[in-house]
């Protein structure tokens, strides 16, 4: 396994090294064939996910409606604190299929996730995120695109160090912030996903002998527990070892 920062760069450039080192029967990636696909072609046009550019800035027509503010919401926390997809899956995509790898989308579908948030947030954690967009909207109109981090508004006004994250330090600290101010956020974007993408990888062993797997930094923890309980031998490669 291999954990990732999905804004950082050394993140993508460590996926293609271990990819090219280890040559795995089948590469495993934190993705559904919806976002397969939508990454897949924003990558030949040109343009790369959850890279600090185009997303920077919320869209307003996606926040007048729960839905596009959990999917906004979902894309921010992915952000920072490495749970949800970004530029270093393409990397992962694109070397896989260079060496002719077969390549798995281990995740849960991401419609299914909105539901799974829009049926299980209580009226309590719905009132906070309210605040935190307002907050997150002036803190828009206030300073220049890209140099907010959700982190501060989540929390004390701290920025993220990112060279501390792509050395795998904070991140219990992050997700532990995270599961107190949104536990329900933190269970079904983090905890539910961490038990589908290891069952899934868990079936795939039957079929393959080596398995390299491709997952935000915010899931090995969990993930790498979960597969000691099924009593399989994990490696955990640079970022989140």
């Amino acid at each position: 396994m291999i954990g990732t920062v999905h804004v950082s760069e050394v993140s993508k450039n460590r996926v293609g090294e271990a990819i090219r080192t280890y040559l795995p029967n089948v590469v495993c990636v934190e993705l559904d064939m919806e976002r397969f696909k939508t990454l897949q072609a924003m990558r030949e046009g040109g343009h790369f996910p959850y890279s600090g550019g185009e997303f920077a800035r919320p869209n307003l027509g996606n926040l007048l409606s729960l839905e596009g503010i959990l999917r906004w919401i979902q894309q921010k926390i992915g952000e920072e604190f490495g749970i949800m997809p970004g530029i270093e899956m393409a990397t992962a995509i694109e070397t896989a299929k260079n060496y002719h790898l077969d390549i798995a989308l281990v995740d849960r579908p991401l419609r299914l996730t909105i539901e799974r948030l829009k049926r299980a947030l209580p009226f309590k954690e719905k009132i906070r995120l309210v605040g935190y967009l307002g907050a997150i909207a002036l803190s828009i109109f206030l300073k220049p695109v890209g140099s907010y981090r959700l982190l501060g508004v989540f929390s004390d006004g701290r920025g993220i160090d990112m060279a501390a994250l792509e050395r795998g330090e904070g991140v219990d600290a992050l997700l532990g912030q995270l599961r107190a101010e949104f536990p329900t956020i933190y269970r079904v974007l983090v905890g539910e996903r961490d038990v589908i993408m290891a069952s899934n990888i868990t079936k795939l062993l039957e079929r393959y002998d080596r398995v390299l797997v491709v997952v935000g930094l915010g899931h090995i923890g969990g993930m790498k527990k979960l597969f000691a309980q099924k009593g399989v031998r994990v490696e955990i490669l640079g970022v989140g070892r």
